[in-house]
């Protein structure tokens, strides 16, 4: 008679999880043979027949937690050979689980992988309906504003004036670095854009929203390029059509996104960044994948990619064919992305999988209000480098400046109280709660609904600045983000 018992599988736990029953009473087993399957929070483990024999009793049920230790069957050498009274006891397992189909370990390991795969796709997909891109409002009023123009043959641009000789529309403002080179068929820049020096553009419709700025020596050249409002694009960016240049083959980038430098986006199918998502330094996007023979076994794949809104790739991401990264999730730096990623998540490795379900948190909106003046505290400091006189009021809430010109400006933090006196001249208001009404005196920033409204000064577009690298961002991203209506540095 031999007595099978729950192994220890690590010093930290003293009980396991019994996932399956393999066998049942009256089976012949040989030495070798996987009788259970228990798992920890680390592993799945199979637990062995030690020896040839027939199951006589097993005396644990399926699905339940098992302590180190305990019984688990009872093997004799015969099927009929007596067993100690002691051990002669009604069978615990219900007659359901011992008529289940049989798995192995192993087997029951790659279902639960494959499972879980599955449902995170499944999840991904169900958590976002995906507007398709035409229904995109910021991609229909772009392909609106180019449907305008009249179409002849493609054009090379080497200039604002031959762009504008050629008849496309350039705003006013735009900086158009030396060596810059722009073949299309329709093309807008809105104002304020910003092209830097020996970059090359080529597509047969191009569309680059107001205050864009595209870095220097970056290559773009696909079917369809729009680029929305206040998206910067980073040095030495690489935007092909690898892999063949097809109907689908575009790049659509939403208002206030970050492509960092080196980046690279494959375009030979459709690229979707929606508004405020971005590619950290040195991130790959790919929509195919092909090289090696089908005709050998191995598989190509041509599909599109979808970066979902405040989304965020870090540095060295693979982003491959196929995939969608849901709203406001992490994927952190090296990693792989070879399927859906769940909205909100954080999510790495290689290949990637959820690492946590809620990439943020809730902030009450009392901890917002310490949040602000922390900031606040921080932007004084920042001022005081800079050559300002600052003033912190006890709850730091209120921040008076004075500026190097000899003006001085009082900087407010509300949480809902105005009055008509709390918007003037010389004051910046950031207002938690609540709308104003334009026009308006002053500067106010309005974290309900993320906008700014009233003057741009020197000061508020300081602050602007600084609150966008806390990843704090302002409706319209239109505006002259560069720090020449900044304060100088000091």
């Amino acid at each position: 008679m031999n007595e099978v018992k729950v192994p220890r599988i690590n010093a930290n736990e003293d009980e396991v999880f019994l996932s399956d029953i393999l066998v049942r009473e009256g089976d012949r087993v040989t030495e070798g043979q996987e009788l259970f399957s228990v798992e920890t929070t680390k592993s799945t483990i199979s637990v062995n027949a030690e020896q040839d024999g027939y199951v006589r009793r097993i005396l644990v049920t399926q699905t339940e937690m098992v302590d180190v230790g305990k019984l688990l069957c009872i093997l004799t050498e015969s099927p009929d050979e007596p067993l100690d009274a002691d051990l002669a006891q009604e069978s615990a397992a219900a007659e359901s689980v011992q008529d289940a189909p049989k798995m192995t370990a192993k087997q029951r390991l790659l279902a639960k992988k494959k499972a879980a795969k599955s449902r995170t796709a499944a999840d991904a997909v169900e958590e976002e309906t995906w507007v398709p891109s035409e229904e995109l409002p910021w991609v229909a009023e772009a392909r609106e504003t180019l449907s305008k123009q009249d179409v002849s043959g493609a054009c090379s641009v080497f200039s604002e004036e031959d762009a504008r000789q050629q008849g496309f529309v350039v705003g006013e403002q735009v900086r158009w670095g030396s060596g810059v080179s722009i073949k299309a068929r329709r093309l807008w820049i809105g104002e304020g854009a910003v092209i830097g020096s020996d970059t090359i553009i080529d597509a047969d419709a191009v569309y680059i929203g107001a205050y864009t700025k595209i870095g220097k020596r970056s290559e773009m050249i696909t079917r369809e390029i729009i680029i929305g409002d206040g998206v910067v694009v980073g040095q030495e960016v690489l935007v092909d059509i690898a892999g063949g240049l097809s109907s689908e083959s575009r790049l659509l980038v939403g208002n206030g996104c970050l492509i960092a430098s080196r980046a690279m986006v494959n375009t030979c199918r459709e690229v979707v960044m929606e508004p405020e998502s971005a590619l950290s330094p040195g991130a790959m996007v790919f929509t195919h994948r092909f090289w090696q023979s089908v005709l050998d076994g191995y598989s190509t794949r041509f599909s599109s990619v979808r970066i979902g809104h405040r989304a965020w790739a870090g540095a060295g991401c693979q982003i491959l064919p196929g995939t969608k990264i849901g709203i406001g999730s992490i994927v952190i730096s090296n990693s792989t992305v070879t399927d859906n990623v769940p909205a909100g998540c954080l999510f790495g490795g290689i290949p990637g999988k959820v690492l946590r379900e809620n990439a943020a948190c809730e902030i009450a909106p009392a901890e917002r209000v310490n949040i602000l003046a922390d900031q606040l505290d921080g932007f004084s400091q920042l001022l005081s480098f800079k050559g300002c006189a600052t003033e912190l009021a006890a709850d730091r809430k209120s921040l008076t400046v004075g500026l190097p010109d000899g003006d001085t400006y009082t900087i407010e933090l509300l949480e809902t109280e105005k009055t008509d006196a709390t918007f003037r001249d010389k004051r910046i208001v950031l207002l938690l709660e609540g709308t104003v009404e334009e026009p308006v005196q002053g500067s106010v920033f309005l974290f309900e609904s993320m906008t700014f409204i009233g003057e741009t000064t020197p000061l508020s577009a300081e602050l602007r600045n600084y609150l966008r690298r806390q990843g704090i961002r302002f409706h319209p991203f239109a505006w002259d983000s560069s720090y020449k209506k900044g304060l100088p540095d000091a």
